[in-house]
């Protein structure tokens, strides 16, 4: 009996343990087939995820890009390329055919002598001139005026104005600077030094590649007001270039005298004409100190403080400092002429007043 018991107990024994290992392989295949399923699900959900980041960069991409486009809606890299060529050729057309215009009238005039030969040639350019810059410094006044009281936004970009015949005026009025700059620049270099020396040179590179800069990215509006009604002193500098030209000259000499006449000098003939010549360039002076340096100087201290700090942000970074450097490049420039045109006033002075001998010439008591 107790071998049969001891044998039946083994028996047990052994068949517990194959139970044992039986459960403990079906667990493991289990575990296995379990396995088998989370991985393909763990792999699923990270391409899922994966496929979702994707679309969310896409969305968002897409939706700087449509933002962007907003932006820019109005600006010139909305428009064809070759539509902004284009106006700026008509510009260009347009003040040529003035000049050519005033070489035809001019053409009668006689050529005896050199000066009448250089008047000839640069005085159709004068004539363009006082043209442009009675037409920008109206401009001028007028996009100051209804700029200088506005949100700052519509001050420093363009298109945040919602008042689209102001928008085109600017438009209009840039292109008008932009292409007489071409044109005038094209005669300045062709009859140098005639027309004015390497300073006039500086100046129309300078004032060009600021003003294309703001019109491309249509920037700065209440700043373009400020550097086109510096024109303002032109028309006087256009004037004391004509007097002084036409003194010189036999022909015109009558012309002298008749204006002398008319405002009431004692004099006659050249020292009619300087004294004119003077006087006027003493206006010139005071015209050109008020609007390029007061004027053109408080437009640069409204600017400054807004300078970077809102809507122009959609300008890059490297325009806004070209930009800040050629305005004050534009500003040192006018206090250099401002220099030379006190040193030039003081020498006319000693020169044509403070001699008796030539203050009692060609004097009518």
């Amino acid at each position: 009996e107790k071998k049969t018991l001891r044998i039946g107990s083994r028996a047990h024994t052994r068949t517990r343990r194959a139970l044992s290992s039986f459960e403990f392989s079906r667990s493991r295949s289990r575990s296995r087939e379990c396995c088998r399923r989370v991985t393909p699900l763990v792999a699923t959900n990270a391409r899922t995820h994966q496929r979702a980041e994707e679309r969310n960069r896409s969305v968002l991409m897409e939706s700087m890009a449509t933002d962007v486009n907003e932006i820019s809606s109005n600006s010139f890299f909305s428009q064809p390329f070759m539509v902004e060529i284009i106006k700026l050729a008509a510009g260009v057309i347009f003040w040529e055919t003035q000049f050519v215009l005033s070489k035809f009238f001019l053409n009668v005039l006689p050529e005896n002598s050199e000066k009448e030969k250089i008047f000839k040639r640069t005085a159709p350019s004068y004539c363009v001139s006082t043209v442009h810059s009675t037409f920008l410094t109206w401009g001028g006044v007028k996009i100051i005026c209804a700029l200088y009281n506005a949100p700052h936004n519509e001050q420093v970009i363009l298109y945040e104005s919602t008042d689209g015949s102001f928008v085109a005026f600017c438009e209009f009025i840039s292109v008008a600077f932009l292409s007489y700059m071409i044109q005038d620049f094209l005669h300045v270099v062709h009859l140098f030094p005639e027309l004015g020396g390497i300073d006039i040179v500086f100046h129309h590179i300078l004032f060009f590649v600021a003003g294309f800069s703001a019109y491309v990215y249509g920037g700065y509006p209440l700043m373009l007001g400020y550097l086109t009604i510096c024109e303002a002193s032109t028309p006087f500098l256009n004037m004391r270039w004509f007097i002084k030209s036409i003194k010189e000259m036999e022909y015109t000499l009558p012309i002298v005298d008749y204006i002398a006449q008319k405002v009431g000098m004692k004099y006659r003939g050249l020292p009619a004409g300087n004294r004119l010549e003077y006087h006027i360039s003493t206006v010139f002076s005071y015209v050109f100190i008020f609007v390029r340096v007061i004027m053109f100087g408080h437009g640069i201290l409204l600017l400054l403080p807004r300078f970077g700090k809102g809507e122009d942000k959609i300008i890059p970074s490297f325009v806004r400092g070209i930009l800040l450097v050629l305005i004050f490049c534009g500003f040192l420039l006018n206090l250099v002429w401002v220099v030379k045109m006190r040193g030039m006033l003081k020498y006319y002075r000693s020169k044509w007043f403070d001699k008796p001998e030539d203050n009692q010439q060609n004097r009518i008591d």
